[in-house]
């Protein structure tokens, strides 16, 4: 301490510990740059929640419904109703009703934060890629906003996607580890329990495992001799999806494939979808795009080489055998195959995607580093202004895909409570309504049916009232025809934003009246 330290007051003494970072920060480039960043995708993403995309949809409302179940101590292994999609992030939802109470608000608060979590951990993966400091400084802000697909879904509840990206990273996280640190026992166990949480969760996960640990196993002689390290903690992470499978004669394994579908279809779905991951193509309608499907099919392929080129030496083949792996694997998915502009089968990949981006910008000196990196971010948050003003106007039309917006959901759910209706029947609105109605009124969705107590009451009341989405294929006017020719008799119709509201004086089901559901016929109700 120099004299005049001593002599200095409280107030006058030198900024030490925190405060002294503080201002070493100030005085950094890229620390604004990064300032910027945070609250551009902060700003983003309040407005799609605070817009018509911020409507839970049925996906998320099934979430919150399952969340309840869970407190109430009814636990499942799968999402409602299917034999996939772990609940790992479900009882993350229960955890944060028990906090906030239920609402859409804390609903939403698990992906968001599961996705804060990732961009840390995307950092941290930059970090082991590449000695690059720019680069290291790119690879988290791009996953925050990039692009508009991944920063949509990252406010939107899916059951297990938000826990998905987290898992993803964390096994390409743990793989590195083991090959660049040794082999230690804890980052084996870690990266093994990572790989049975993510089978557990979704197969999205399944080649991202595969070649991260694959890799590992590859490059470090001594993880081979442990592999039982690695084994056992995977089997331990996957016990929900193997009990659950035992007793259920291994249900999970029976779906994804469709007759006449073959691997080349798929293919083509996946190739198509990759405008998404350039920020080139809209979500959900890959035709307003800024270039073809197979040029960003190709500028990837590029983008994905050159990443490879500058981090082989680091970590080999890593990168681009995650994103071969994804590729040849993924048209095996007839579900990602059929819905090319749904984001949310990309979704795990962004990590690994973020850091092959932000290795492609050569390295510069730390008085240019920052306008570089300023001028990489504008552009892709241009990109991701792009795409939501895109998906925006998707959900402004009169009957928008029902993942974008639900025009008239709320107003439906008071016109319901208003008339004293506490039972319902739907195409695809079901969990919407429970869930917007706090379980007031019960909705079964014979769309996709998802409780079978519901099912149950919905086809026991003696008089029916229908909730229709209009749109292919028009089920409001295929009930008002069969009601014409039956001679059935509407007590009531409202036609709120998308949807119709028509009552019977008798009870009516779907097959009854020939309604269908993403171009086929309803399902019959329970006990037909």
């Amino acid at each position: 301490m120099t004299p005049s330290d001593a002599q200095a007051g409280p107030d006058e003494r030198p900024a030490t510990g925190s405060m002294a970072r503080l201002a070493e920060l100030a005085g950094e480039p890229l620390a604004w740059v990064g300032l910027i960043v945070a609250t551009f995708g902060v700003i983003a993403r309040a407005w799609v929640i605070s817009g018509p995309m911020g409507t839970p949809d049925l996906d998320a409302a099934t979430v919150g419904i399952q969340a309840q179940q869970f407190l109430d101590g009814h636990l499942q292994v799968f999402f409602l109703n299917q034999p996939y999609g772990g609940t790992l992030e479900v009882a993350m939802v229960a955890a944060a009703f028990v906090v906030g109470g239920v609402n859409v608000a804390m609903m939403k608060l698990v992906p968001l934060a599961l996705h804060a979590v990732a961009v840390v951990l995307t950092w941290r993966i930059a970090r082991r890629v590449t000695d690059d400091r720019l680069a290291r400084f790119l690879a988290p802000c791009l996953l925050w906003i990039f692009p508009a697909g991944m920063v949509w879904n990252s406010t939107k509840q899916r059951g297990f996607y938000g826990i998905a990206i987290v898992l993803a990273a964390l096994t390409l996280l743990f793989a590195l580890r083991v090959v660049q640190e040794g082999t230690a026992t804890a980052d084996l166990v870690v990266l093994g329990l990572v790989a049975g949480l993510g089978w557990w969760t979704t197969p999205l996960l399944a080649p991202i495992a595969l070649a991260s640990g694959g890799w590992a196993l590859i490059e470090s002689p001594d993880a081979r001799r442990r592999v039982a390290w690695l084994v056992i903690p995977a089997a331990l992470g996957a016990a929900p999806w193997l009990g659950w499978n035992a007793v259920n004669g291994w249900e999970s394994l029976s779906g994804g494939r469709a007759e006449g579908w073959d691997w080349l279809e798929g293919a083509s779905g996946w190739l198509r979808s990759l405008g998404m991951l350039t920020g080139t193509a809209t979500p959900w309608d890959l035709s307003r795009n800024l270039v073809p499907w197979w040029l960003a099919a190709l500028i990837l392929g590029l983008v994905v080489v050159i990443a490879w080129l500058r981090t082989r030496e680091a970590v080999g083949w890593l990168l681009p055998g995650i994103v071969v792996i994804v590729g040849v694997t993924a048209p095996l998915n007839l579900v990602l195959a059929l819905s090319p502009g749904a984001p949310r089968y990309l979704y795990p990949l962004m990590p690994v995607v973020a850091v092959i981006l932000a290795v492609l910008v050569p390295d510069r000196s730390p008085s240019r580093a920052a306008w570089a990196a300023a001028g990489v971010l504008t552009m892709a948050a241009a990109l991701t202004a792009w795409g939501l003003v895109g998906m925006d106007e998707l959900a402004n039309e009169p009957t928008p895909n029902f993942f974008i917006a639900s025009p008239g959901i709320d107003r439906v759910v008071h016109y319901l409570e208003r008339r004293g209706i506490d039972v319902v029947t739907t195409d695809s609105a079901g969990m919407q309504i429970t869930f917007l109605s706090g379980g007031e009124i019960v909705a079964s969705s014979f769309g996709s049916p998802r409780v079978e107590d519901f099912e149950r009451l919905a086809a026991a009341v003696p008089e029916t009232t229908f909730v229709l989405a209009g749109g292919p294929p028009d089920n409001p006017k295929r009930l008002r025809t069969w009601a014409d020719s039956s001679g059935a008799t509407v007590t009531d119709e409202a036609h709120i934003g998308q949807y119709w509201v028509i009552s019977f004086d008798q009870r009516v089901t779907a097959n009854q009246a020939d309604l269908q559901v993403f171009g086929g016929v309803a399902p019959p109700a329970s006990g037909e």
